[in-house]
C-alpha cells in the first residue's frame, strides 16, 4: 500500500499596499498575487480580482457591493452569480 500523498504547505500572504482603497495581497514570489479595487467610476462596488502575470489574466474573484441605505451584498465567480446578502454571508451561530 502506498504513503498517503503528502499535504502541501500553506501559502504566506504578504499585504502590500499604496493606497487604503486599493491594497494588493502577494505571495512573496508573486505567483499568488490579489488586487482589491474600488474604481472611481463605480464608487460602491469593491472587486477582489486574482491577477495571472504568466497568461496576463486578471479575473474577479469576487465582489462587494455596498450601496447607502441597504445591506451590504457579496458575489463571487463573476457576473453570472447571485449576490447574497452580508448576513447570509457571515452568520453568527451561538453553538
Amino acid at each position: 500500500m502506498p504513503p498517503p500523498p503528502k499535504v502541501q504547505p500553506p501559502h504566506k500572504l504578504e499585504l502590500s499596499t499604496n493606497s487604503l482603497r486599493n491594497p494588493a495581497i502577494a505571495s512573496s514570489d508573486d505567483s499568488i498575487h490579489y488586487e482589491i479595487v474600488t474604481r472611481f467610476w463605480h464608487p460602491h462596488i469593491t472587486k477582489i480580482n486574482r491577477c495571472d502575470f504568466e497568461n496576463l489574466r486578471v479575473d474577479t474573484v469576487a465582489e462587494i457591493e455596498r450601496l447607502p441605505g441597504r445591506e451590504a451584498r457579496v458575489r463571487f465567480g463573476g457576473e453570472k452569480e447571485d449576490w447574497i446578502t452580508a448576513s447570509q454571508f457571515v452568520r453568527f451561530d451561538e453553538d
